[in-house]
């Protein structure tokens, strides 16, 4: 066997080890890939529609309607700070219950809440109870 026989000897055989290499990394990359999502449970999909009502239309958000109505009726609105919104639903209403802190008259910070009913829309319907 001659010098350039043997070149081409290594040359095949280099060629056909990363060919081979490459067909393995393809079979894994195919296997291994993540499983597709799974649909979601009428619940999940209503509880992702209640939190867009919520928190997702910027200023038409239900969380900023209820900041407006709770800034009308406190002595100093720059002072309110928001802590936690949650909700319960009721198929035909939504209760929502947004805890805050603000100042009083005398300057003390004080923790409130508020419930309220919204409809599916995301209007506020009634004002359910205020906890000073």
């Amino acid at each position: 066997m001659s010098e350039k026989s043997k070149s081409k000897d290594v040359k095949k055989g280099c060629f056909f080890i990363s060919l081979i290499v490459i067909i393995i990394i393809s079979v894994f990359a195919i296997t291994c890939e993540s499983e597709p999502d799974k649909p979601l449970t009428k619940q999940e999909i209503r509880k992702n529609q209640i939190n867009k009502l919520l928190y997702g239309n910027g200023m038409n958000s239900v969380n900023i309607k209820l900041m407006r109505l709770i800034e009308k009726d406190l002595n100093d609105p720059n002072s309110m700070r928001n802590l936690e919104v949650t909700f319960a639903d009721n198929d035909s209403f939504i209760l929502v219950k947004k805890s805050f802190t603000a100042k009083n008259a005398f300057g003390g910070t004080l923790t409130k809440e508020v419930i309220v009913s919204i409809d599916t829309l995301g209007n506020i319907i009634d004002i359910i109870e205020w906890f000073d």
